[in-house]
């Protein structure tokens, strides 16, 4: 199998997965969650194409992981605390702040791809994976009702940010090494990501109601 032109290929599915998911979204009213997720999109699809940008033209997209990891972090965090009543709001502001001064730093240590550690992505994504967890719990002892398409959102988003979890210990060897050697765990990615993606698309489509011309 030729795992560089399959990796390429897959360059190209989320901006036309998030693209076309757009423009099937943009004419519903939503509910707060729902235009929480449909924000989320817009600024995955804006993510995915400035990626996309950097890594063809440019030398690296490297800069992008960790900035695109706090936003997860973000959008997620408002989300599993409007379904919970996990936190409190002084506790979910220092939060956010903490986040940022983990961003600030990464930003300060990035000096190359060979010195390229994200130990920050991984402490966005644990956290993330804690929330989905305690989702889970909040459902099983029915402290919170939840539908069909939170619970595969919710599941999604479990196996995808684990993934990055594992990935993000061991990322600056995934980026170093040669692309033949690590291209599966790179696909296994992309296809766990796709998998998000159309969840997330799913759910916000699920909160819509077509507005009447």
């Amino acid at each position: 199998m030729d795992y560089i032109k399959l990796g390429n290929l897959l360059k190209y599915v989320p901006i036309c997965l998030l693209s076309f998911s757009i423009i099937l979204l943009v004419g519903k009213r939503y509910n707060k969650r729902g235009a929480l997720f449909f924000s989320f999109i817009c600024v995955l699809l804006f993510f995915e194409l400035i990626s996309f940008y950097f890594g063809k033209y440019q030398a690296s997209n490297i800069f992008l992981i960790p900035i695109i990891g706090y936003t997860n972090f973000l959008f997620l965090l408002q989300w599993y605390t409007s379904r919970m009543q996990l936190i409190t709001k002084k506790l979910k502001i220092a939060l956010i702040v903490f986040g940022a001064v983990i961003l600030i730093f990464n930003f300060l240590l990035l000096t190359g791809t060979r010195s390229f550690y994200s130990y920050g992505t991984m402490l966005y994504n644990l956290s993330i994976v804690i929330f989905s967890l305690l989702y889970f719990n909040a459902v099983i002892i029915k402290k919170i009702t939840s539908t069909r398409h939170s619970l595969l959102l919710n599941i999604s988003i479990l196996f995808f940010f684990l993934t990055d979890v594992i990935i993000s210990l061991a990322l600056n060897y995934l980026i170093n090494q040669h692309l033949n050697w690590v291209a599966p765990f790179w696909i296994f990615r992309a296809i766990l990501l796709q998998l998000f993606y159309i969840s997330l698309i799913l759910y916000v489509w699920n909160t819509g109601k077509t507005q009447k011309l």
